[in-house]
C-alpha cells in the first residue's frame, strides 16, 4: 500500500468536527459523498467530472469533487477545486488540510507544509495534530531524499519603453569651456516598443542530505521596434545568464555559495561581461521571519570599452516576514557597494564609485492563483574621481520601482503584467534620466 493511501485516506476524515451540517449540501455533492462512503470512488469521480462544467465554483460541489479526485489519483484537479473553496472560506481548516494533502500527493511539499503549519497554529484537536505531524514528518523525509529536481520555462513579453537607451531628455548639455554641446540623436532619450523572449532551465542536485548543487541557465532576447528616429536595431540586446553553486542545509539555516556569470550583447556586438562570487546565509528566526546576510565579489568587463572595467565588492542583509495567513510577504534589505576602476587615467578612474542602498518588496496572493508584487530599490551613488569632461565628481540618486500582477491561468501557464519606473537624478545633466516600462507576457512551465 502506498504512502499516500496509508496517510491520505484517513486524512479525508481529519477534522469532521469543524464541518457544520449545511456546509456541503447539494444533491450532486451528497451523491458523490454517498458513493465515496460506499467505496465507489471511481463512480464518484466520474459523476463529479460529468457535472464539473456546470457546478464548478460551488463550494459544496468543489469539496466533494476534490475528495473523489484524490481517491482516484488526480490530486491536480483537487488542488484547483480546493483553492476555490479556501478562497471563500479561508478559516476552514478542514479544507486547508485537504489542500495540503493534495499538494503532498503532487509532490509540492513546500506548499503542503505551508498549509499544514497554518493548521497547527490554530491548535487543532489532538488526533488532527498527530495526523498533521505525520504528514510533516513525511515531508521532511522527502526534503532529505537525495534526488535531483529539474525545471524549465519559456516566456514571451510585449511592451513599451519610454527610454530604451537610458539617456537624458536634454538635447543640449552645458560643457565647461565649450558652452552648449548638441548631443547626437541616438544619445538622447528614445522611446519605442519591444518584444522579449526568454528561455530558462533550473536544476537542483542533492549530493547528500545536507548538501546540494544548484544551477540555472537563461537566455533573453529583446527586439525594439517603432523606436523614435528609426533606431530600431541600435539598442537591441541579447543576454545569457549562468548561475550555479552549492548550498549547505542546517537545522534552521541554509548557507549558499553562488557563482553568477552574465554576457550582454548590444546590437549584435559583445558589450559587457559580469562574473560574481557570493556568500549568503539564510537563517530562520521563527516560523514567519528570516534574515539573510550576504556578500559578493565580482568583476565587470567591457571588451570594447576597457576604461569602464571595474572590480566590485558588496555587503548587505535582507529580512523577510511572512504574515500569519501566509498570503502576504514583506522583504526589506540594505547594502553597501564599492567599485574600483582597473585602468589608470582620468576617464577610467571616474568610473570607480561607492554606493549605499535599501531595497524591498511586498507580495500578496490576492486569490489562490493571482499574485501582486511591489519591489523597490533606492540607491545613493558617489564616484571617486572627477568626470574628465565636466571636471567634477559625479553623484546620483537612483530610484527604481516595479509593480506587477501574475495570474496562474492554468497549471503550466502564467499571464503577467508589470510596470517599472527608473529615475537617475545626477548632478551632471548628461547622466540624468527617467524611464518607464510597461509590458505584459505569458510564461509556460515545462515541468
Amino acid at each position: 500500500m502506498s504512502v499516500y493511501l496509508r496517510i491520505g485516506v484517513p486524512g479525508v476524515l481529519l477534522w469532521a468536527s469543524l464541518l457544520v451540517a449545511s456546509a456541503y449540501a447539494g444533491e450532486t455533492a451528497e451523491e458523490i459523498q454517498r458513493l465515496l462512503d460506499a467505496g465507489e470512488a471511481g463512480r464518484a469521480y466520474d459523476l463529479a467530472l460529468s457535472r464539473s462544467a456546470t457546478e464548478a465554483g460551488d463550494p459544496d460541489f468543489d469539496f466533494s469533487f476534490a475528495l473523489a479526485a484524490m481517491q482516484v489519483g488526480h490530486p491536480e484537479r483537487a488542488v484547483f477545486a480546493l483553492e476555490r473553496v479556501l478562497f471563500l472560506f479561508p478559516e476552514n481548516d478542514r479544507v486547508r488540510l485537504e489542500l495540503g494533502r493534495a499538494q503532498f500527493m503532487l509532490g509540492n511539499f513546500a506548499e503542503a507544509r505551508t498549509q499544514f503549519e497554518i493548521v497547527l497554529t490554530h491548535k487543532p484537536p489532538p488526533n488532527v495534530r498527530e495526523r498533521v505531524k505525520l504528514f510533516l514528518a513525511k515531508i521532511r523525509e522527502q526534503d532529505a531524499a537525495v534526488r535531483p529536481v529539474y525545471h524549465s520555462y519559456t516566456a514571451l513579453r510585449l511592451g513599451y519603453d519610454s527610454n530604451i537607451n537610458a539617456a537624458t531628455a536634454d538635447t543640449n548639455i552645458p560643457v565647461p569651456g565649450l558652452g552648449q554641446a548638441i548631443l547626437a540623436p541616438q544619445a538622447v532619450e528614445l522611446a519605442g516598443n519591444f518584444a522579449e523572449v526568454e528561455l530558462a532551465g533550473e536544476a537542483l542536485r542533492p549530493i547528500s542530505k545536507k548538501k546540494a548543487l544548484f544551477g540555472k541557465v537563461a537566455g533573453v532576447l529583446r527586439d525594439n521596434f517603432n523606436v523614435d528616429g528609426g533606431f530600431d536595431d541600435l539598442f537591441d540586446t541579447a543576454r545569457i545568464e549562468l548561475r550555479g553553486g552549492i548550498s549547505f542545509l542546517g537545522k534552521r539555516s541554509i548557507f549558499r555559495i553562488p557563482i553568477q556569470y552574465e554576457n550582454l550583447w548590444l546590437d549584435r556586438g559583445e558589450f559587457r561581461r559580469i562574473l560574481i562570487v557570493g556568500l549568503d546565509w539564510e537563517y530562520t528566526l521563527n516560523r514567519n521571519n528570516r534574515v539573510t546576510p550576504f556578500g559578493q565579489l565580482g568583476a565587470v568587463r567591457y571588451p570594447e570599452l576597457s576604461f569602464r572595467d571595474v572590480n566590485l565588492a558588496l555587503l548587505g542583509v535582507n529580512w523577510t516576514h511572512r504574515f500569519r495567513k501566509a498570503n502576504k510577504q514583506l522583504r526589506l534589505g540594505a547594502y553597501f557597494g564599492n567599485e574600483d576602476a582597473i585602468e589608470d587615467g582620468p576617464a577610467a578612474q571616474a568610473n570607480g564609485r561607492d554606493y549605499v542602498g535599501i531595497l524591498g518588496g511586498f507580495q500578496w496572493s490576492i486569490t489562490p492563483r493571482q499574485f501582486l508584487h511591489l519591489d523597490f530599490n533606492l540607491q545613493s551613488i558617489e564616484h571617486k574621481a572627477p568626470q574628465p569632461v565636466f571636471g567634477v565628481e559625479r553623484e546620483a540618486d537612483f530610484v527604481q520601482f516595479a509593480l506587477g500582477w501574475d495570474w496562474r491561468w492554468r497549471p503550466k501557464w502564467t499571464i503577467s503584467v508589470e510596470l517599472k519606473y527608473d529615475n537617475n537624478d545626477s548632478n551632471l545633466e548628461l547622466f540624468t534620466y527617467d524611464r518607464t516600462e510597461i509590458f505584459g507576457g505569458v510564461r509556460f512551465d515545462f515541468r
